[in-house]
């Protein structure tokens, strides 16, 4: 929880306003419209705890998922707990009315966007609350307010005539903290994360600031699960300090970032180990005075977990697998790791996950790893486990899909979008880092990705477009719609397969299109058409593939227009860039 500002047209006693006790929220579970059974419930809060201080901008803060929304929501009253209670002003909230309580709390949401009707513009956004909290106010005086709120948010009055999908999207963020303003609350809410809320608030949204290096303030309480050393980490770009139980426990400096994004995903940190006793309420304060560096945002961050040690848990994992029947390892990259805004240090599974699936494979010969993880990443392990997934970062029903697919409910039929590299120093493209001077030269050209492993010569790991299914798959046949392609016409292809496994399955076949001869510079093949087919076992099936006319041009900047080179093209078909079992040869016409 966070108060960055206080508001200065709420003038208040700074004491609790709005207070949450053992606030709960569930919501039932729910798959292909049906509830999963009794009791199937997800706690979105449990057992929250709080009070916000009059007169400031609270943003309810931390990691996706984790529930801040739905608090947000129940402080604001939009959605109900199932159970706790609400004060405001040491009263039970419920017996207020909704209008009345919106008087005094109002919310930010975290897309502003979907909040602004876009059929109604800005200055309509405006009038509707500050008709319906101030009654009277009609005509010069109602514009007059409404310019008066734009101002307050660093926006030009013309703003008012203009439409939510005009407008950029920090813009739409200071039209909502306006409407929200409009109603002149006690309380002001946002769910949000506080490194954006911060870019709208330190560019000068609010005009609350006349000094950008204010300092920042981050308060919670934590409540151990368990005893012993624990370690706290304060992140944020400047001067950090961080105190337990109102005793400073570290301090520090960190520079600005290389990235400006860096500073909100990934800002310099700060770390301290504490020890802790379960059950017993700690209470964690962040200070960050911020760096007056141009780029911007301000951010500030905390984490707070047991202090691991990395042997028992090894050990740990090493003994479950050992027990088990089957051993299913989920490894990764967090968002510390891998994230817009900075640069990866290489293509290694971060920390000691390597490691950890060697341990576990080297004790139960059915083991299969699941990579979670939304770029390559080596897997030198690959010839040490049963069997080896891709994940690509699903998101919260992860578990639930995860769980059809390795019980069979469900195939995996995802084909890999990327090439898995076999080594670091395979990858045609590695260190892309712009010169002295900020340019950067793409001298690789066109062959990146699987264009480069093959213009190479390299073997990968898994090549681009690699994929298993729970069944076989035999490619017997491909035909041509004819042999002689026509400037500017389309390839049709047919290509039959049969399922040689024991259950039904789906194939995603691919076409690559290699030219009458090599070029330097130019790639092998390329893919030029895919499609998927279903059978049952034993089954044949039949598929179309187009090959658009453009897959065989180039174009020539020097004579600045399409050119196609003459000769004889190879269409070969396969399951992957590296699996082409099946080929044609086609005759294309030049343009001239």
């Amino acid at each position: 929880m966070t108060t960055p500002q206080t508001v200065p047209e709420l003038a208040g006693t700074g004491t609790p306003v709005l207070e949450a006790r053992s606030l709960v929220k569930y919501f039932p579970v729910h798959r292909r419209g049906r509830r999963t059974g009794r009791g199937a419930v997800v706690h979105a809060v449990e057992g929250v705890s709080m009070a916000v201080p009059e007169a400031s901008i609270t943003a309810v803060v931390g990691e996706s998922g984790c529930g801040k929304s739905t608090l947000t929501q129940m402080l604001a009253r939009l959605i109900r707990p199932t159970a706790g209670e609400l004060l405001l002003g040491g009263r039970p909230a419920a017996r207020l009315g909704a209008r009345q309580y919106a008087g005094q709390v109002q919310m930010v949401l975290q897309d502003p966007f979907s909040s602004l009707n876009q059929v109604h513009t800005v200055g309509y956004h405006l009038a509707r609350p500050l008709r319906i909290h101030r009654p009277g106010l009609d005509g010069t005086g109602l514009q007059q307010e409404i310019a008066s709120l734009l101002e307050r948010v660093s926006l030009s009055p013309a703003t008012a005539a203009k439409y939510p999908h005009e407008l950029s999207g920090g813009q739409r963020q200071r039209v909502a903290i306006a409407r929200a303003l409009a109603v002149r609350p006690t309380v002001l809410l946002a769910d949000e994360p506080v490194s954006m809320l911060d870019v709208s608030i330190r560019l000068g949204v609010l005009n609350l600031l006349a000094d950008l290096r204010e300092r920042e303030r981050l308060r919670t309480r934590y409540r151990a699960d368990c005893d012993g050393p624990h370690v706290i980490g304060a992140g944020g770009v400047g001067q950090l300090t961080f105190t337990v139980n109102g005793t400073e426990v570290a301090a520090g400096h960190t520079d600005p970032p290389a990235d400006p994004v860096e500073a909100m995903v990934r800002p310099g940190e700060i770390r301290a180990t504490v020890d802790l006793t379960a059950g017993t309420e700690t209470e964690i304060a962040i200070t960050l005075l911020p760096d007056d560096w141009p780029q911007g945002p301000v951010a500030i961050r905390l984490g707070l977990a047991p202090a691991p040690d990395d042997e028992a848990m090894l050990s740990q994992a090493v003994e479950a697998a050992r027990a088990a029947d089957a051993a299913v390892v989920v490894v990764g990259s967090a968002a510390a790791t891998e994230s817009e805004g900075f640069d990866r240090p290489g293509l290694a599974l971060p920390g000691r996950q390597d490691e950890l699936i060697r341990r576990v494979a080297a004790v139960n010969d059915r083991t299969i790893v699941i990579v979670n993880a939304g770029t390559p990443v080596l897997m030198p392990w690959a010839g040490q486990v049963a069997a080896a997934g891709y994940a690509w970062l699903p998101g919260q029903e992860m578990g639930a899909a995860l769980a059809d697919v390795l019980l069979g409910r469900a195939e995996p039929g995802g084909r890999l979008p990327v090439t898995i590299p076999a080594a670091e120093a395979d990858c045609p493209v590695l260190h892309a880092v712009p010169d002295q001077e900020g340019r950067l030269e793409y001298r690789e050209g066109l062959l990146i990705g699987y264009r480069g492993y093959d213009h190479a010569g390299t073997r990968p790991r898994f090549p681009f477009g690699h994929g298993l299914g729970y069944t076989t798959w035999e490619y017997q046949s491909a035909a041509a719609d004819t042999t002689m392609v026509a400037p500017g016409e389309d390839l049709g292809v047919t290509v039959l397969i049969r399922n040689t496994g024991r259950r039904a399955g789906r194939e995603v076949i691919q076409a690559y299109l290699e030219p009458p001869a090599a070029e330097p510079g130019r790639p092998v093949r390329v893919l030029a058409a895919f499609t998927t087919v279903t059978a049952a076992p034993g089954e044949h099936a039949g598929a179309r593939l187009t090959i658009p006319a453009r897959a065989f041009d180039r174009y020539d900047e020097t004579a600045g227009t399409w050119a196609r080179p003459s000769g004889e093209f190879t269409v070969r078909i396969g399951r992957s860039s590296a699996d082409l079992p099946l080929h044609l040869r086609i005759k294309a016409d030049d343009y001239r």
